[in-house]
């Protein structure tokens, strides 16, 4: 439920604290919490973590349980209008790349209804790109495979927190 995440167990560090005007960075570091819906992610560590305009990520590293995430970019872009975070899937705009991520379907089954917790399926050095808010976003699929299948190309996806009316293209 993108509309009402709640953190529990949240542990962090971090270090290079920087604020200069409106903007605040750091380093973090070791961070590992438990979303409601029974999500873990046992590391999350990150470059460079600002809060400007919203919230990004630089180089950033997310371990839950089966899956192995890197992101070189992570931006939530709010316009400077941190309202807009109330209507995060509509009215935030994600900016992210994916790259040599391991991504366990397991993990994939917290962010997409319907899919089985039980999916034993491993998408292997996966790379791909996606902006745009939740509810309407768009991106390149440079490598998604497991085995000796691969998918590549364009992709858009809207509709995503409506599963009955989810729209997915891809070229």
């Amino acid at each position: 439920d993108f509309t009402n995440l709640i953190f529990e167990k949240l542990n962090c560090g971090s270090h290079n604290l920087r604020i200069k005007g409106t903007r605040v960075s750091m380093n973090l570091y070791e961070m590992a919490f438990q979303e409601r819906s029974g999500f873990n992610v046992n590391l999350f560590e990150t470059e460079d973590f600002v809060i400007e305009n919203g919230l990004s990520f630089t180089n950033t590293t997310i371990l839950p349980p089966d899956s192995y995430l890197f992101l070189p970019e992570l931006v939530f872009d709010a316009g400077g209008n941190w309202k807009r975070f109330s209507s995060f899937t509509d009215k935030v705009s994600l900016r992210a790349s994916l790259r040599d991520s391991d991504i366990h379907t397991k993990t994939l089954s917290y962010f997409i209804p319907g899919l089985s917790r039980n999916s034993d399926i491993l998408l292997k050095k996966t790379e791909l790109t996606f902006s745009g808010p939740i509810n309407d976003f768009a991106g390149e699929l440079i490598n998604l495979s497991t085995g000796d299948t691969r998918i590549y190309g364009s992709y858009a996806l809207k509709g995503v927190t409506d599963i009955r009316s989810v729209s997915f293209d891809l070229d």
